[in-house]
């Protein structure tokens, strides 16, 4: 939101954006004490975005939240469309074709997505490129992306490096007629990723939650296999992190923690405390969205 901020202005056709970059420059300029509680929920700018949640009228966790959140920046802050859709066409033999001239031409959200330029994009978006073999002929594609869901239920997952890992492993495809590998072609500003804690279990017919620990650590840099030929790893810092207590996918508590000035701040609902780094890495449990940042400016102007 800091690196938004400055592209908002007042505008009540941009409701959704200018009230989230509001809340985060009444947060900064606040002068209050620190034992001071603010419930955040009944601030307007919050409210009006609550609202228009809750209209939708499903049960929602925080992740859905979260790229609703985006989805709704982006939408009002774009700058501009495109008529392509919004991965690029697959190219035969390898060839990267028309999609390496546009890395930036998308963003994706895994229910749906669009095909325009934003902030949110230039911050949050990627994009990965899907190598398909088969006998009959190779394939690339590209597909953008803001999150990345990472799958921890394989009993030989048990950190975030080994979920990356497996992200961008070989997996058969086609019955085992061919192969499908993914590779990172652009990587985002803030790397948001999603651990996948709630499968559905076919033998109850209810959601479940994956209880097991998932090792995160505070610096993360990929490993060269994961990226494609002549892009340069990138060293993210663990910034933020949104936990999940409880036994159900239907319901449980929520809290975060977040880096600001080098310092950690635990989030507990209406409840804001000073905090040490060993308390954010210990809850390795509960871990359900983790959010890296990487150094480096990005570039505002549409």
């Amino acid at each position: 939101m800091q690196l938004l901020s400055h592209c908002a202005q007042s505008d009540p056709e941009r409701p959704f954006y200018t009230g989230m970059v509001r809340l985060c420059k009444e947060f900064h300029s606040r002068k209050s004490d620190a034992n001071d509680l603010c419930n955040v929920l009944q601030l307007p700018q919050v409210k009006e975005i609550i609202s228009t949640w809750q209209s939708i009228g499903a049960q929602q966790d925080a992740g859905e939240f979260l790229f609703y959140m985006l989805n709704g920046m982006h939408d009002e802050c774009k700058w501009r469309s495109k008529s392509s859709s919004s991965s690029a066409p697959a190219s035969k033999n390898g060839e990267d074709g028309d999609a390496d001239k546009d890395e930036r031409k998308a963003v994706e959200v895994r229910s749906g997505s669009v095909d325009e330029d934003s902030p949110v994009v230039r911050i949050f978006g990627g994009q990965v490129r899907s190598s398909v073999r088969s006998k009959s002929g190779d394939s690339v594609s590209f597909e953008p992306f803001n999150h990345l869901i990472l799958d921890i239920s394989s009993p030989t997952v048990d950190s975030v490096w080994a979920a990356l890992e497996t992200y961008c492993g070989q997996e058969a495809v086609d019955e085992g007629r061919a192969t499908k590998q993914l590779q990172f072609k652009l990587l985002p500003k803030v790397l948001i990723l999603n651990l996948k804690r709630f499968s559905y279990n076919t033998d109850t017919g209810c959601p479940q939650k994956v209880k097991k620990a998932i090792a995160y650590e505070e610096k993360l840099t990929f490993d060269r296999s994961w990226l494609v030929d002549g892009v340069e790893p990138a060293e993210y810092q663990l910034t933020a992190v949104i936990w999940h207590h409880g036994d159900s996918a239907n319901g449980g508590h929520y809290n975060a923690a977040a880096r600001y000035n080098s310092e950690w701040y635990m989030y507990d609902d209406a409840l804001v405390r000073q905090t040490e780094i060993r308390e954010v890495m210990y809850q390795q449990l509960t871990a359900y969205i983790l959010f890296y940042q990487c150094q480096g400016k990005v570039d505002m102007k549409p």
